[in-house]
């Protein structure tokens, strides 16, 4: 997977390695907590076509992106002009009635 996963991190190559460290665990000659796992950069198992394959689809989704950035900017400005007419007409209405 090129973007890397939702998944929680292993801090054992195995199982069995686990299993190995929380009998030490037991044992009392274990480390006070497992080493935590190195992070591999992705870009760094791909081949060079892979990578090339990867930027151009990176290249092709951005002014999707950008789009859809902008759209959302539109839709929040449109919901807050919305609110504050509907908060305007509410307390207008309430004057209205208390005169």
């Amino acid at each position: 997977m090129i973007f890397g996963a939702l998944e929680s991190p292993r801090y054992f190559q195995s199982d069995i390695e686990g299993i190995q460290w929380h009998i030490a665990e037991l044992e009392g000659s274990r480390p006070s907590k497992p080493l935590l796992p190195v992070m591999v950069d992705p870009s760094a198992t791909l081949t060079e076509g892979e990578l090339e394959r990867a930027a151009e689809a990176v290249r092709r989704i951005l002014s999707d992106l950008a789009s859809i950035g902008r759209y959302e900017s539109r839709a929040a400005a449109r919901r807050g002009r919305a609110i504050r007419t509907m908060i305007k007409m509410t307390s207008m209405n309430r004057k209205k009635k208390a005169s």
